[in-house]
């Protein structure tokens, strides 16, 4: 009994305000999130998940019973025989991949479904979080809208007379696209307040604020008092309790909302949105075989990735440095006739070759790139000017930042900054000063990395007058020398 009630504690530390509420519970009135009376309904739902504790911070571990990863293989590519090994315990381990593959390959799905699916363009997927407002309330575009909007509110209500709906929806959305939860949850009170319902978008923007301000106890109150209202949320709301979640950190915590709904359809059917936002959040944190699993779960409910979808699998596999998987994912979009690889999925596979030190990989990507059409950003000029920066390539990262003035390619403080450290380091003094000056010549005004980085080539050939003469600079520049600057001369 000691061993059963092990997890259930872990869990609890971890998870302070309980788990989702069960399909039973969202048919009648509920009380917060945080209800212990809710822990028992949740069990016979889906089962908590389970907690190990290997490196000081724990890890998800799906339950067997709840969910097992799929598996698949593929074989005979160019004569040699590959397979995709997958465990059915947990997350998924796999095996050598091919650089030429398809979601057919992969055993992800079929050829003709593919096509199928996409038949159209309502088969294509939203490629990310959407709150469709269903009531067809317009939105404000601009600061002075919501100040006049707001004084004609207050203004009505002084009157003694009730505002309409929209101008209520208007606002609550307009706080929500902001983050900015309290205002967002002030106007759907003062609603209330003077005696008008609020509707689902009412609610659906407050618990988007929630998501945004990365407050996930809160979008799950939000979510209860919906219920309690009587009305029925919808998946947009959903996913915004996930979105919260994920943004906050508590990724288990979203995992368990899609569980939830995959153990009983009755809760709310997780789309496109929901399942990327699960992807999207272990590639910020570099965890690829979870990031996998869950697009691979995607197709197993019968839905189409897109390119966020694909594009968050790489994300996952540039933090993570496995240059061989992000290119293998980008070979994936390539090959598929229905995804279109864009400048953040080839920015993705160029940062894991970044992060990897493979600049041969990342010059080959960034010819690709352009091989292909897609234009090159600022991101990836600063991508692969920072892979030269790591090389001590003077010559190289000037050359990029020189194509970049040539094509007319905004270059920020970031794309400067590198190049002019590239030069401190390598002991070209005159070639930072003359980057430091053509940096302000195009508008951009030299900060204290800037300056730092030239205090550094001149410390180091013995110039100490000149770093004195910048250090006493810096205030009639409005800069001031922090641990950073000071660091840049001995480093």
């Amino acid at each position: 009994q000691q061993q059963q009630q092990q997890p259930q504690q872990q869990h609890k530390q971890q998870m302070p305000f309980g788990p989702p509420m069960p399909v039973k519970l969202l048919r009648a009135p509920c009380g917060p999130p945080g209800n212990n009376d809710l822990l028992e309904d949740y069990a016979s739902l889906a089962p908590r998940p389970a907690w190990t504790d290997t490196s000081g911070a724990p890890s998800f571990v799906m339950p067997q019973s709840t969910l097992e990863a799929p598996t698949a293989s593929y074989a005979a590519y160019v004569g040699s025989s590959l397979s995709l090994a997958m465990s059915k315990t947990g997350p998924f381990e796999a095996g050598p991949l091919p650089m030429s593959a398809s979601f057919a390959s992969l055993g992800l799905i079929s050829t003709a479904d593919s096509h199928s699916a996409c038949a159209s363009d309502e088969a294509r997927p939203n490629s990310g979080f959407d709150m469709t407002e269903e009531d067809g309330t317009p939105t404000l575009q601009t600061e002075s809208q919501v100040r006049e909007l707001q004084e004609m509110v207050m203004t009505t209500i002084e009157n003694g007379s009730r505002p309409d709906r929209n101008s209520f929806n208007m606002l609550i959305h307009a706080c929500s696209s902001r983050g900015d939860v309290q205002m967002a949850e002030h106007w759907l009170e003062t609603m209330m307040r003077v005696g008008m319902k609020p509707s689902g978008v009412s609610y659906a923007s407050v618990i988007n604020a929630c998501a945004q301000g990365k407050d996930p106890l809160r979008a799950e109150q939000w979510l209860s008092k919906m219920v309690k209202s009587g009305m029925v949320p919808n998946q947009h709301c959903f996913n915004a309790v996930i979105n919260a979640c994920a943004k906050a950190g508590f990724v288990d915590r979203a995992e368990s909302w899609v569980l939830a709904a995959k153990k009983d359809t009755g809760l709310f059917h997780p789309n496109v949105v929901s399942y990327n936002t699960l992807i999207n959040a272990h590639a910020r944190a570099g965890n690829v075989p979870r990031a996998e699993f869950w697009l691979r779960e995607m197709v197993k409910a019968h839905l189409v990735p897109n390119e966020v979808s694909l594009g968050s699998v790489i994300n996952a596999c540039a933090e993570a440095e496995d240059v061989e998987k992000a290119e293998m994912w980008l070979q994936v979009m390539l090959t598929e006739s229905w995804l279109e690889p864009n400048e953040v999925s080839y920015n993705a596979v160029i940062k894991a070759c970044v992060k990897a030190g493979n600049i041969e990989k990342a010059e080959h990507w960034v010819n690709r790139m352009s091989q292909d059409g897609i234009t090159m950003t600022p991101v990836t000029y600063n991508l692969i000017i920072s892979a030269c920066a790591q090389s001590g390539d003077v010559a190289r990262a000037e050359g990029y930042l020189g194509e970049m003035l040539r094509r007319q390619i905004p270059a920020n403080k970031i794309t400067y900054n590198t190049v002019i450290n590239t030069c401190a380091t390598k002991g070209e003094t005159r070639r930072a000063e003359m980057w430091i000056k053509q940096m302000a010549a195009n508008g951009i005004n030299p900060d204290v990395v800037s300056y730092g980085a030239l205090c550094k080539a001149y410390a180091r050939e013995g110039s100490y007058t000149k770093v004195n003469s910048i250090i006493e600079s810096l205030d009639s520049k409005g800069l001031k020398a922090n641990e950073y600057f000071y660091a840049s001369l001995i480093g």
